[in-house]
């Protein structure tokens, strides 16, 4: 299982990044810059190639076109 990081602000919308590094420098950016954000993680399934989020319903599952 592979973990992406998601970071939601107003002004950039939701960014989806693999390294935690680049997450926490973009998190700490942002927050140097006065803009409110939030953050989250996206476990993802490497065998199915599917994304799984906290929501109940099928709209926050992602699935590739490939």
């Amino acid at each position: 299982m592979k973990t992406f990081y998601q970071v939601k602000s107003e002004e950039f919308g939701t960014v989806v990044l693999r390294r935690r590094k680049i997450a926490k420098a973009l998190r700490w950016w942002l927050r140097e810059k006065g803009h409110s954000c939030e953050h989250a993680l996206l476990p993802f399934s490497s065998r199915e190639n599917i994304c799984i989020t906290n929501s109940g319903s099928n709209d926050g599952i992602y699935k590739p076109d490939n």
